[in-house]
C-alpha cells in the first residue's frame, strides 16, 4: 500500500516482532530492545510487547541503485526470508561489476551461505535457468573451492528467493521478474 503523497509503502513486517519478549529460559528475544536504542511507549500501551526500541527480525532489502550520474539504474527486491540479501546483491553484482541485463542476472542460478558452514548452489529441480546458469555454478564451485570452500548443496532454497526489479535505460522503464520461478512484475510510469 502507497501512502499518497509520502513516497513510502506500508507492509506486513510489523508481524516480525514477537508478541513475548523472552523465549524459555528468560534469555531476550532477538527483536528485543537492543544496544542504546531508548524504550519508548508507543500508542499501543506501555506494556514489554509494544516499547519502541526493537529491531524487527527481517531481511527485508528493497533496493534502488544510482548510475554514477545520481540518475536511477534500477530498483529490486525479493522476498524469501533469510534468501533475501543474498538474492539482491548478487544481482546487483552481476548488473554493475558483469555488465549483465537485469533480465540475464535475474535468470542466472543462484547460491546461498548461511550460518551452517555450506554453499547452496541452486539446480534446475528449482529453477528453469537453462544450461548457460547452471555452466556458470561449476565456474562458481570453483572459485569457491580456490577460496577453501568445498561443502556445497544442491536443491532449492528453504524460502523462495524470487526477484523482481525495474530497470531505467533514459526513458525506458523496464519491468523483469522471475518467470523461471513462477514470478511476475509489472510497472507503471505516470
Amino acid at each position: 500500500v502507497m501512502v499518497p503523497g509520502r513516497g513510502f509503502l506500508l507492509n506486513n513486517e510489523l508481524t516480525d516482532f514477537a508478541f513475548e519478549p523472552t523465549a524459555e529460559g528468560g534469555l531476550p528475544k532477538a527483536n528485543a530492545p537492543s544496544g542504546d536504542r531508548m524504550q519508548r511507549k508507543t500508542a499501543l500501551g506501555g506494556d514489554a510487547e509494544s516499547v519502541g526500541g526493537k529491531r524487527p527480525r527481517s531481511s527485508m532489502s528493497p533496493t534502488i541503485v544510482m548510475a554514477r550520474d545520481g540518475t536511477p539504474m534500477m530498483a529490486l527486491g525479493s522476498p524469501g526470508g533469510r534468501s533475501i540479501i543474498q538474492t539482491v546483491v548478487l544481482a546487483i553484482v552481476r548488473v554493475v561489476d558483469h555488465k549483465y541485463s537485469l533480465r540475464r542476472a535475474i535468470d542466472a542460478s543462484r547460491l546461498w551461505a548461511f550460518n551452517d558452514g555450506k554453499v547452496r548452489l541452486e539446480t534446475e529441480a528449482f529453477c528453469k535457468c537453462g544450461g548457460e546458469a547452471f555452466n556458470e555454478n561449476e565456474y562458481l564451485k570453483s572459485g569457491l573451492a580456490a577460496m577453501g570452500m568445498t561443502e556445497f548443496q544442491g536443491g532449492k532454497p528453504s524460502t523462495r528467493p524470487f526477484l523482481t526489479g525495474l530497470e531505467v535505460d533514459g526513458s525506458v522503464v523496464r519491468a523483469e521478474a522471475d518467470f523461471q520461478r513462477n514470478s511476475k512484475a509489472g510497472a507503471v510510469v505516470a
